[in-house]
């Protein structure tokens, strides 16, 4: 989301419409085609239920996303952050290991599993509470007025939490998809190519309609007429978004049969550990006082070492299933 930074003109609906268009159409359709060799037939040997049941789970996450900007526009970047990032972080971990039987969490390498998302979550908490500290250092006297009741804003992000990690349940259910596609003699670690235009098009239809409603709304649609480099701004924000979840499906197969599980929690502990840098960099938290600052590297440090303490549970689990 960087570029976001540099977008002058368009409003927040011009640019997420541009980028859901390539990051959930055109850039994962692209690379099913270049990489998936009889796309066409992998999907006329897969069911029509799996096929629906992949892409309702991505328009779940679709709207998991706009209940996010909601949420962050209510209670704000840091406290709404937190919440969401820690649901996603957690369901998205937790629940496929639940699911696909990976043994039970409270014995054994399920212990260290449990350490590192316990360390991933404080993780992220604290770093929403430097946030926090940040925005009521540098906010203006008359503060910001949220529209609506904390109640509400709280089931919001809460909502949120619940929908967003449905892009790695959708990814996840959609394992037929990528066992169809290496049955046609596809590689292993090309077949997930073939799940994200199905995935990714049940959450382009959420964030678009959305997207739509607020066009509509604002009267922006006026803001598309003149050409401008925004556009290049949300088609970089696809890319590089498109091309961190392609990694992410590639390195879910390396990392064996943890991959849709721990591989999820280190994405998600590693993308806030960016977020934060780059924030850091671009001169965010400048201004922000020193307690601020110790309480974001305490909580870099926490997801770091939440990272490790995973990458340790998922070598040491998948030792012990190719044992078995």
């Amino acid at each position: 989301m960087f570029p976001m930074k540099f977008i002058r003109r368009w409003r927040w609906e011009n640019t997420w419409l541009v980028f859901s268009c390539f990051s959930q159409v055109i850039i994962p359709g692209c690379l099913a085609a270049l990489c998936v060799k009889d796309l066409r037939t992998v999907y006329m040997s897969v069911s029509a239920p799996q096929l629906v049941v992949t892409a309702l789970l991505g328009m779940g996450w679709g709207l998991g996303n706009v209940l996010f900007g909601l949420s962050i526009a209510r209670l704000g970047l840091a406290l709404g952050y937190a919440i969401i990032m820690g649901s996603v972080a957690v369901l998205g971990t937790l629940l496929p290991w639940v699911v696909q039987s990976r043994g039970p969490l409270l014995s054994g390498n399920g212990v260290i599993v449990l350490s590192g998302v316990a360390f991933m979550a404080a993780g992220i908490a604290v770093s929403g509470w430097a946030g926090r500290a940040r925005e009521l250092a540098v906010s203006s006297p008359r503060g910001r007025e949220r529209e609506g009741s904390y109640g509400i804003s709280l089931l919001l992000a809460i909502g949120s939490g619940f929908l967003a990690p449905m892009l790695n349940y959708s990814f996840v259910w959609g394992h037929p998809i990528a066992t169809a596609a290496v049955r046609l003699g596809n590689s292993s670690i090309w077949a997930g190519y073939a799940v994200w235009p199905v995935t990714l098009l049940g959450g382009f239809l959420t964030n678009s309609a959305y997207c739509v409603f607020l066009l509509w709304k604002n009267h922006t649609w006026a803001l598309f007429q003149a050409p401008h480099r925004d556009a290049g701004a949300a088609a970089v924000m696809a890319a590089l978004w498109m091309g961190s979840l392609s990694l992410y499906g590639m390195a879910a197969t390396w990392l064996g049969p943890l991959g849709t599980s721990l591989g999820w929690g280190l994405v998600q502990a590693v993308a806030i550990i960016a977020a934060n840098a780059s924030g850091l960099w671009s001169g965010e938290w400048a201004a922000s006082p020193h307690r601020a600052r110790r309480l974001l590297f305490v909580g870099i440090a926490l997801l770091t070492l939440a990272t490790v303490v995973m990458a340790i549970g998922n070598r040491a689990q998948t030792s012990a299933l190719a044992i078995k």
